[in-house]
């Protein structure tokens, strides 16, 4: 085989200086470079931003579906995490169908799910979750249930019950701590 030599490109007048004949345009003396300068509408770095701009919506509109939802998960769980290690106030729902408010929480590890009612605090180890169940599920429970309520199931059979405001927070809680519970299996 032959050694081929690229070829090399012209190299395209980015700028779109005024070319001076008879010198080089790189030895343009500061009458003309203050020229080229003043009389420029955008500057290189306003055509960049355009670009980029442009670029970052042609991204966004052929990024498979299913990366935005990663994303989107992946925001959702970082606020539920930060938002549960900091603790939530919630209404646990007990067998006889009162709501109690407690604050829930979980330690710096991710290890244990802390619930804190009058001054005494349980903390139960995530990996002693088993399941997490929305609305009326499960279906074999005395408490009374609604479309509001998730309900943690662990190890031991035992249930634990809490409502919440709407049907949407009620999901994202799921979800998330479905998320962590499946991490802890």
């Amino acid at each position: 085989q032959e050694d081929r030599v690229p070829l090399k490109a012209p190299t395209p007048n980015v700028l779109n200086l005024p070319v001076v004949k008879g010198r080089s345009s790189d030895k343009l003396d500061s009458q003309d470079a203050a020229s080229v300068a003043g009389s420029n509408k955008h500057s290189s770095r306003s055509a960049y931003s355009n670009v980029s701009s442009i670029g970052s919506e042609f991204i966004n509109e052929h990024i498979p579906e299913h990366k935005k939802q990663v994303a989107l998960i992946q925001s959702q769980m970082k606020a539920f995490v930060k938002g549960m290690v900091k603790g939530r106030d919630m209404s646990v729902l007990s067998v006889d169908g009162q709501l109690r408010t407690c604050t829930c929480s979980f330690d710096r590890k991710l290890r244990n799910y802390n619930i804190l009612i009058s001054k005494e605090t349980r903390a139960i180890p995530l990996a002693k979750f088993r399941e997490v169940f929305e609305g009326l599920e499960p279906e074999d429970i005395a408490t009374p249930l609604d479309e509001l309520c998730c309900t943690f199931v662990l190890e031991n059979g035992e249930c634990l019950t809490f409502r919440f405001k709407d049907v949407e927070e009620r999901t994202n809680f799921a979800k998330c701590l479905q998320i962590i519970v499946d991490g802890h299996q």
